[in-house]
C-alpha cells in the first residue's frame, strides 16, 4: 500500500511515523482525515490521537505483553478507558520495524471481531 499524507492534528512528528508502520503493513490502510487511523469490516483497530500517542486495539494476552514493554491501557483525554486498546511506547513506533509488527497483530485481532456496519454499507 502506498502512504497517503495525512492532515492530523497530532504532532507531525507522530503522524509521520504512525503512517509509515501503516504503509509497512501488509492489509493496513490508513483512513481518516484529522484523525488517522485503521479499521477493519467496521472495527477500528488503531488510531493517533491529537497528542500523538497511538493506540492499538488486541486481545489480553497480547495487552499484557505490550504492557510489560511499556505499554499502557489507553484512556481517551475525557477520562474513560477505552476497552482492548493499549498504547504503543514511542520507541516502538519509532522503530517502523516494530511498529508494523505490532499493527500486523492488532489486525489480526481486530479481524476476528464481529463485522460492523459503516457509514458505506448502509448506504448500499
Amino acid at each position: 500500500m502506498t502512504a497517503r499524507k495525512p492532515t492530523s492534528a497530532a504532532p507531525e512528528a507522530e503522524t509521520r511515523l504512525y503512517a509509515a508502520a501503516v504503509a509497512a503493513t501488509e492489509g493496513c490502510e490508513l483512513k481518516g482525515a484529522t484523525m488517522p487511523y485503521t479499521s477493519i469490516n467496521g472495527n477500528m483497530y488503531s488510531f493517533l490521537d491529537k497528542n500523538g500517542v497511538v493506540a492499538i486495539r488486541l486481545g489480553e494476552a497480547e495487552r499484557v505483553e505490550l504492557g510489560q514493554i511499556g505499554g499502557e491501557p489507553y484512556v481517551h483525554e475525557s477520562g474513560a478507558a477505552m476497552k482492548e486498546y493499549i498504547s504503543l511506547p514511542s520507541s516502538i513506533l519509532a522503530d517502523g520495524k516494530s511498529a508494523a509488527g505490532w499493527l500486523t497483530r492488532s489486525l489480526a485481532f481486530a479481524a476476528t471481531l464481529k463485522p460492523k456496519a459503516t457509514a458505506r454499507s448502509k448506504k448500499a
